[in-house]
């Protein structure tokens, strides 16, 4: 007879063999009794698997799934959910780490409140070890069973698929998987999940600890990870027109493609010397394309997107070539500033 979990952990490996040990780490001294550690070797060209197999010879609850032919990190989350025998599913990246109690207070809290997903807060660590908290915002209201008026809130406010649990009969039951072969498929699987889940929870405590690793695959953009962007947002626009919820859901349908396409903008142009003025356009005319609910005002935009936002937003909107000019004196500014700095001093 198949052992019963009551926490399965998915972790996706690949080229994170430097962090593996300080992951694993975090996973194997959990306090909580009755977790599964899936560790999903995505065909990685590093050293990894001879890391997760010595782990899976000491500890008898980890358990490695080693592919031969590499399918992104959703791919591999999805092999990981094929396999889970935890009452619940839980999602870590392999550069990063958790709290020793992390999964302990989220079961705890799942159990007590009754619900289906519960997420906690998290913690943003550099390579110089400096900490930015990333806090949910406090909306205790939407919390239990989710009603028509909560559930726009619950699929715009439940944070990063690593810093929720999720019950696998939810997931069993909605048939809901990941996107595969493709970045950003964590954008996709949250805004489904918020559309499909009954009942959730926050804790508001920070147990999650991302590793903001300049190298990592998932952190650089470059054409083909922005159409993959395109893609993620295509396959939830073309969800929730299958649903027929694109009316019912208009002005969060709005927000979410108008934030897709404004974080693309502003990542794309941090992280690129030179970049393919073809992307920027792309992004502008999909851009042009949204009408605005709600008279014109989407609720959405108006308390999500900070004053600044709104005005690059705005600019951008108005013309790509004149925001690309009024960056480049912005960064001549700060770069000038920052030489006469360095000649004072």
């Amino acid at each position: 007879m198949m052992k019963e979990y009551k926490v399965s952990v998915i972790v996706p490996c690949y080229n994170a063999e430097q962090f593996l040990t300080r992951c694993l780490d975090s996973l194997v001294n959990q306090t909580l009794e009755g977790i599964e550690i899936i560790c999903v070797n995505d065909a990685s060209p590093d050293n990894g698997i001879a890391i997760l197999r010595d782990y899976e010879a000491r500890y008898p609850n980890v358990v490695v799934i080693d592919l031969k032919e590499n399918v992104r990190q959703g791919g591999a989350r999805n092999r990981g959910i094929e396999i889970a025998r935890g009452e619940y599913i839980g999602f870590v990246d392999a550069d990063d780490w958790v709290d020793l109690q992390m999964f302990e207070k989220l079961y705890n809290k799942a159990k007590e409140t009754k619900v289906e997903v519960v997420s906690c807060d998290y913690e943003i660590v550099n390579q110089l070890g400096r900490v930015q908290l990333g806090k949910l915002p406090d909306r205790s209201d939407i919390y239990g069973t989710i009603t028509e008026q909560t559930r726009p809130e619950v699929i715009l406010t439940t944070g990063s698929i690593c810093c929720k649990l999720i019950r696998r009969e939810l997931l069993e039951r909605t048939h809901l998987r990941f996107p595969e072969q493709i970045f950003y498929e964590d954008n996709c699987f949250n805004t489904i999940l918020g559309v499909v889940l009954e009942t959730y929870a926050h804790l508001p405590q920070s147990l999650y600890y991302y590793f903001d690793n300049s190298d990592s695959t998932t952190r650089k953009r470059n054409s083909m990870r922005i159409a993959d962007r395109f893609k993620s947002l295509d396959l939830q626009l073309d969800y929730m027109q299958s649903k027929g919820l694109e009316l019912k859901y208009a002005s969060v349908i709005n927000y979410i493609v108008i934030r897709t396409l404004f974080n693309t903008v502003t990542s794309y142009l941090g992280t690129s010397d030179e970049p393919d003025r073809k992307v920027l356009y792309e992004v502008h005319k999909r851009l042009k394309l949204q009408v605005v609910p709600e008279n014109g005002r989407n609720p959405y935009v108006g308390r999500l997107f900070s004053s600044r936002e709104k005005l690059h937003l705005m600019l951008f909107r108005f013309s790509p070539r004149l925001y690309m000019t009024f960056r480049e004196i912005k960064r001549s500014l700060r770069l000038r500033k920052h030489k006469s700095f360095l000649f004072c001093g």
